[in-house]
């Protein structure tokens, strides 16, 4: 991270601020990997498929914070490569968030997983496991008893009537034997445009913690995912119709400050819609296995990599069944 010192300009004219000077931080990272994976795909030779590819990322980013005269922390922060923005003022009433990325409440949220993979190159599972909870571009959070709090709402916009809303809590404590848990819980709604019969709403909710005992930890969570029509034209319509439900369990183990392994399994069912409107495929499965390890090469360089297995069945379409392997190097400053 380089941080540089700006003279009091325009970014401190906020109200009760008397600082002479702001501290400005630059961060980033940049990635490079490389991923193959082999899976039931039919190869199309005058496409140019081959099963493997090469993978990159940059981000940028800049961040500003100060505390005003009245006890009031300020931060700003700008995501450069993505061009959103977000900011947080916090006192003792708790923290005033918002997000350009619909990403300002984050309590509560979480996979359950610890492994970074990159599982197929061509196709992708219907629902993977992953909770996709938004978080709200306005958000308000707050912690009392050690327990956090926090709600996100999103307007739909002018033109829209997709509004979102979502809350969450967690807590993490101290327990005999040197152990440290964490619980959350998180839940998400976007509702139904009225305008048509052929909109949708979703529910989205994430029950999740870890344990963490030495060098060990363990995750969990269930997230679940749940698309239902405004309303359905009859009873056997459901055009989009989608009912999820995840259970992924995960383990790393350090086995030095900068080696650490790490497994995890997902396991998800449940029902979708046939898009003719004729009624429901209720055998959806998603089943993945994964292992990575992460090693830090040195200060700010980090290797990692990752073998995933997975098979996808039932469901609407043909299902997607395979291996994948993916190694990446990153840095950071």
């Amino acid at each position: 991270m380089r941080k540089i010192l700006l003279a009091s300009t325009a970014l401190v004219a906020v109200a009760g601020i008397s600082a002479a000077t702001a501290e400005v931080s630059i961060s980033g990272n940049t990635a490079f990997g490389y991923s193959s994976w082999s899976d039931n795909v039919t190869d199309t030779a005058t496409d140019g498929d081959n099963n493997n590819k090469f993978l990159s990322d940059t981000d940028l980013a800049a961040s500003w914070s100060t505390t005003t005269d009245s006890g009031l922390a300020i931060s700003v922060s700008y995501d450069i490569d993505a061009d959103e923005s977000g900011a947080t003022i916090s006192g003792d009433w708790g923290n005033l968030s918002w997000s350009d990325g619909a990403d300002a409440q984050e309590v509560g949220q979480s996979d359950g997983l610890a492994t970074t993979v990159v599982t197929t190159g061509t196709t992708s599972a219907t629902y993977n496991g992953e909770e996709g909870i938004g978080g709200g571009t306005v958000a308000y959070s707050t912690s009392i008893a050690g327990v956090d709090f926090g709600i996100g709402v999103t307007n739909g916009g002018a033109t829209s009537m997709a509004d979102e809303t979502s809350w969450g809590m967690g807590y993490s404590a101290e327990v005999g034997g040197g152990a440290t848990v964490t619980l959350g819980y998180a839940a998400g709604s976007t509702s139904a445009e009225d305008t048509t019969d052929t909109t949708t709403s979703t529910d989205e909710t994430s029950l999740n913690g870890s344990i963490a005992i030495g060098d060990i930890t363990l995750g969990f969570a269930r997230n679940t995912k749940k698309v239902e029509q405004n309303t359905p034209d009859n009873a056997t319509d459901y055009i989009s119709y989608e009912d999820y439900t995840s259970n992924n369990i995960s383990v790393t183990y350090a086995l030095s400050d900068t080696l650490s392994l790490n497994a995890e399994s997902v396991a998800a069912k449940g029902d979708q819609g046939l898009a003719n409107g004729t009624g429901l495929v209720t055998d959806y499965k998603y089943d993945r296995t994964s292992y990575g390890l992460d090693y830090t090469v040195t200060t700010g360089v980090a290797l990692t990599a990752s073998y995933s297995d997975y098979t996808e069945s039932g469901g609407i379409g043909d299902g997607v069944t395979g291996t994948s392997t993916m190694v990446r190097l990153k840095v950071s400053f």
